[in-house]
C-alpha cells in the first residue's frame, strides 16, 4: 500500500468492525477527507486487489448505520474524485462483488442516501468517465439481485434528479452503451420495476425522445 499527500481532520468513527479484509496493491495519492463522521459500520470479508485512487477529496460526509458484507473488489481506479456534502444513513451491502472498474473525472456535491439496502450485486467491467452528479437525494431505494456488466458510461450529466420510493427487483442489463445523453429535473417517484430485461440497448445523443401524440377521433352516428 502507498498513500501520499492524505489529509484527514475532524473525523469520527465509532462502533466499526472489520473483519477477514484483503488489501493488495493499493495506491492512494493526494487525498483530503474533512469533517467525515462514521457511526455503526460493520465490514466483513473484503478483499481489495490493485486499487489505485489519486486526486480525492471528500468534505462534510457522514456516514451512519453501514454495513457490508462478503465484498471482492478487484482492478478499481479512480482518479479526480470530488465529493462534497454527502450523507449515507442505514446503508446495507451484501454479496457485492467489482472487478475492472474504471471512474475518472467524477464529482458528486450534496448527495443524501436514506435506507438503502442492495444485496448479491455483481458488476464488471465498467468504465465511468466525467461523471457529474449534483443535488441528487435516494431515499427509500432497494436493489435486489442485479448483475451489470460491461458498462461503459461517457460524458452523463444528471441534474436535479429526486427519486423516492423506488423498488427494483431482478433487473437485467447487458451489452448496453449510452453515449451523450442529456437528463434535467428528472423527477421518478414511487416507480416499481419487476423481471425486467434489457439487452442490445444502444442510446446515442437523446437529449430529448419524445413520441408523437396522436389526435383521438370518435365516430358518431
Amino acid at each position: 500500500m502507498i498513500i501520499a499527500d492524505l489529509t484527514i481532520a475532524d473525523m469520527t468513527i465509532a462502533g466499526m468492525t472489520i473483519a477477514g479484509m484483503t488489501i493488495a496493491g493499493m495506491t492512494i495519492a493526494g487525498m483530503a477527507i474533512a469533517g467525515m463522521t462514521i457511526a455503526g459500520m460493520t465490514i466483513a470479508d473484503m478483499t481489495i486487489a490493485g486499487m489505485t485512487i489519486a486526486g480525492m477529496t471528500i468534505a462534510g460526509m457522514t456516514i451512519d448505520g453501514m454495513t457490508i458484507a462478503g465484498t471482492a473488489i478487484a482492478g478499481l481506479t479512480i482518479a479526480g474524485m470530488t465529493i462534497a456534502g454527502m450523507a449515507i444513513s442505514g446503508m446495507t451491502i451484501a454479496g457485492m462483488t467489482i472487478a475492472g472498474m474504471t471512474i475518472a473525472g467524477m464529482a458528486i456535491a450534496d448527495l443524501t442516501i436514506a435506507g438503502m439496502t442492495i444485496a448479491d450485486m455483481i458488476i464488471a467491467g465498467m468504465i465511468v468517465a466525467d461523471l457529474t452528479i449534483a443535488g441528487m437525494t435516494i431515499a427509500g431505494m432497494i436493489i435486489g439481485n442485479l448483475t451489470i456488466a460491461d458498462m461503459t458510461i461517457a460524458g452523463m450529466t444528471i441534474a436535479g434528479m429526486s427519486i423516492a420510493g423506488m423498488t427494483v427487483a431482478d433487473l437485467t442489463i447487458a451489452g448496453m452503451t449510452i453515449a451523450g445523453m442529456i437528463i434535467g429535473n428528472l423527477t421518478i417517484a414511487d416507480m416499481t420495476i419487476a423481471g425486467m430485461t434489457i439487452a442490445g440497448m444502444t442510446i446515442a445523443g437523446a437529449e430529448w425522445l419524445v413520441q408523437p401524440v396522436r389526435p383521438h377521433h370518435t365516430l358518431y352516428t
